[in-house]
């Protein structure tokens, strides 16, 4: 797998006109996405993760990527809760502390 940094024409971020508002680096990843076969696109923001479902593109955040990681067996029950909590604990990162509470619960499942 090649990783890089890529570079969106010009000319299709200003093809793209959102009917939300979004910041230039979610603008960027939407419209890289659209040119890609079935991409899963990585957001926490609620307003750019509907935008990313109405243009039928993949979209995961944080917390769906820690479940993810326990369901296959790559980070255990305990690691992803002490992460979990400290998200819902910090006041830099904008996801809910009730968010958090709910896919706690659903890890014990």
């Amino acid at each position: 797998m090649q990783v890089g940094i890529l570079e969106v024409p010009p000319e299709s971020l200003s093809s793209y006109s959102p009917s939300v508002i979004l910041d230039p680096g979610e603008i960027s990843v939407l419209v890289l996405a659209k040119t890609l076969v079935n991409p899963l696109v990585l957001m926490d923001d609620e307003t750019a993760r509907t935008e990313a479902r109405y243009l039928k593109i993949n979209v995961k955040g944080t917390l769906g990527v820690l479940v993810d990681a326990v369901r296959k067996n790559y980070l255990d029950h305990h690691h992803a809760e002490l992460m979990i909590q400290e998200i819902a604990a910090r006041p830099d990162i904008w996801i809910s502390e009730k968010l958090c509470e709910t896919v706690l619960v659903s890890l014990k499942e």
